[in-house]
């Protein structure tokens, strides 16, 4: 058994998004009120990566965890400034 943590990649947001979808469905923690697609959160890793770190932790080669920095109010359930 090999768990690592690493540099995230686009190819990871299948990964991801499978993690992520259970708290924007059933929680208020993402502020978001709709699950990114796939080729949505590739964009955002792409992007991200540009500025910020985003890590992903890999068991046996499955994603069972990740991480990652953005800015801040991002997120539409915020309110307008």
């Amino acid at each position: 058994m090999t768990t690592r943590i690493r540099v995230a990649e686009p190819s990871d947001a299948a990964g991801m998004v499978a993690i992520y979808a259970l708290y924007v469905l059933h929680t208020s923690t993402s502020f978001e009120y709709d699950v990114p697609t796939v080729d949505e959160f590739s964009a955002r890793i792409e992007n991200g990566l540009r500025t910020l770190p985003w890590l992903v932790c890999e068991h046996d080669g499955s994603i069972i965890a990740y991480s990652y920095a953005s800015h801040h109010r991002e997120r539409r359930a915020y309110p307008d400034q």
